[in-house]
């Protein structure tokens, strides 16, 4: 597995920056398995708990429960902080990924998690489940944060861990792209040669 490495973010914590919401994303099939649920419950309790937190929550993707998370959404007062993007191109995905500051999947049946890396590439902080694809990818603490599988708990103290810290956004941004050059397809061609000793 690899990723396509754009051109090297610029780190995007300013002034300006503050002004605008901070954008957390999920790029999934709206399934069961994928946390999207948790990410919206764990969300609803930051929200009541720190309502000055200026936020967006953005979901790419469609699926067999989008009416339920719809619902859910307006559910827990969530209606004007949350928009459901839809299936959209690969080109309007990726531009997605460019302007998020946090990336968020607890899914807790996952495989490797291309879209974890494709969003590590542009230098956004991730999180995911332990035990599941992104553990094979992510490093706790210092390019991401990992939780456990289901736990909305453990949801809400790494997404307000995210978004009340600033620094900490940056620095796991800029580990995150250093890992993702790691699984770069060029990375990939060059440890499959040396594997098969050409050089």
């Amino acid at each position: 597995n690899g990723v396509v490495l754009p051109a090297k973010p610029e780190p995007r914590v300013s002034m300006e920056e503050f002004a605008r919401p901070i954008r957390i994303l999920s790029v999934s099939n709206l399934i069961p398995l994928k946390g999207i649920d948790d990410n919206l419950h764990a969300l609803a309790r930051i929200e009541q708990k720190h309502p000055r937190l200026n936020w967006e929550y953005v979901i790419v993707g469609d699926g067999s429960i989008r009416g339920e998370l719809e619902h859910l959404t307006q559910t827990l007062g969530l209606s004007t902080r949350v928009r459901f993007q839809g299936r959209l191109s690969y080109e309007a995905t990726q531009m997605q990924m460019g302007q998020a500051d946090i990336f968020s999947l607890p899914s807790w049946n996952e495989a490797f998690g291309i879209v974890y890396l494709e969003a590590m590439a542009r230098g956004v902080p991730v999180i995911g489940c332990l035990e599941n694809g992104a553990a094979e990818i992510v490093t706790a603490g210092r390019d991401g944060l990992l939780i456990r599988p289901k736990s909305v708990e453990d949801l809400v103290v790494a997404l307000f861990e995210l978004l009340s810290d600033p620094e900490c956004r940056l620095r796991l941004g800029v580990e995150a792209r250093n890992t993702a050059e790691g699984f770069s397809w060029g990375r990939n061609v060059d440890d499959m040669l040396a594997v098969l000793g050409i050089s």
